[in-house]
């Protein structure tokens, strides 16, 4: 374990951080292994997009709604999986 952190569950390190094991709680010894193929970058706490720009300088408008676009990516996600 690097030296300067505390030592006990909390330490884990969050996926992405290229952490390849964490430590269990007291109650299950042991250690979890994560598979860093499955570990995402961290993502930004809040994302936002503003089309006005595009929309004012080049005429784009979107064409497809949110709930279309959270459908294709969680479609694509599960295809992953497969």
């Amino acid at each position: 374990m690097p030296t300067g952190l505390p030592a006990g569950p909390s330490t884990a390190t969050p996926p992405g951080c290229g952490a390849r094991t964490a430590r269990r709680p007291a109650e299950s010894p042991g250690r979890v292994r994560v598979n860093a193929t499955l570990a995402r970058p961290t993502d930004a706490a809040e994302q936002r997009g503003d089309a006005t720009l595009a929309h004012r300088e080049l005429g784009w408008s979107p064409t497809v709604g949110f709930t279309e676009i959270v459908a294709r990516m969680v479609e694509a996600d599960l295809a992953l999986l497969r």
